[in-house]
């Protein structure tokens, strides 16, 4: 089964949230993020807005959609509703798919049988950490909504690459989570800062709320790092790198180089 490989960038959301909307360095780590996607499934998707559209327009995606122009801008807080809105549109198209932030490095293809998997992510990740604060995401969720309608998980998927063939699926959590987000009874929770970790809306929308609908519909999460061991040698093992936090650490530019142009420049 062969899938395609998607890329999203929403400038209403990285500009204001990190000042880094088109530094050096993100633009490179994009740059072979999408050329490393290529060497390996022949082909590399972009869903984005005009601006980034233009900012990016350089490296070789193999098609760009420009679909995001239409998110509200006020919402920076949540970045991750560019990347919420392109699962929907993907699912639209009828592909099975993987979607890969720019901060992630496939130095080999991803396994078979992962990628044959209804649905898949990177891996799952305790909401003990710093990042979840789960009791404030139920304070503000409307009773509406189905994370009110099912136990609370103790895990998120964590979605440095994320996909499958189950398109329903992606289309139905999509929706439910734009729906949740850009719900104007709770656009304060979603637009403000209540708290230190200024990611947090973020990863409750789009990595908690995806456990969340796979608990809703009954669906089996796959992982390429089933013990959230994506920071032993099985990540050599397999040819995988998720920068993070850490792709801001000094020579991080000239590291990613270096690896890129050792391994794939012939």
């Amino acid at each position: 089964m062969k899938i395609k490989p998607y890329f999203s960038y929403w400038s209403g959301g990285y500009a204001k949230w990190n000042n880094r909307l088109a530094d050096s360095l993100t633009f490179e780590s994009f740059d072979i993020a999408v050329k490393l996607a290529i060497k390996h499934y022949g082909e590399a998707h972009f869903i984005t807005d005009s601006l980034c559209a233009e900012i990016f327009q350089k490296i070789p995606f193999t098609s760009v959609d420009i679909v995001l122009d239409s998110l509200p801008k006020d919402y920076t807080k949540t970045w991750a509703l560019g990347k919420i809105y392109a699962y929907k549109y993907i699912a639209l198209k009828g592909d099975p798919f993987v979607h890969i932030d720019n901060d992630v490095f496939l130095w080999k293809p991803l396994p078979l049988d992962l990628i044959h998997s209804g649905i898949f992510a990177q891996s799952p990740e305790p909401i003990n950490s710093y990042s979840y604060k789960i009791h404030d995401f139920y304070k503000n969720c409307p009773k509406k909504y189905l994370a009110s309608r099912v136990k609370k998980n103790n895990f998120a998927p964590n979605v440095g690459i994320v996909g499958g063939k189950d398109l329903g699926f992606f289309y139905n959590y999509s929706t439910s989570a734009l729906n949740l987000v850009l719900d104007p009874v709770n656009k304060d929770y979603w637009t403000k800062d209540f708290g230190l970790v200024t990611w947090r809306k973020a990863v409750i929308s789009e990595q908690y709320y995806m456990g969340i609908c796979a608990s809703f519909y009954k669906k089996d999460i796959s992982y390429l790092f089933p013990k959230n061991d994506s920071y032993s040698e099985k990540c050599y093992q397999l040819g995988y790198s998720h920068l993070m936090g850490s792709k801001y650490g000094y020579g991080m530019k000239d590291k990613i180089s270096f690896l890129y142009n050792k391994k794939f420049s012939n």
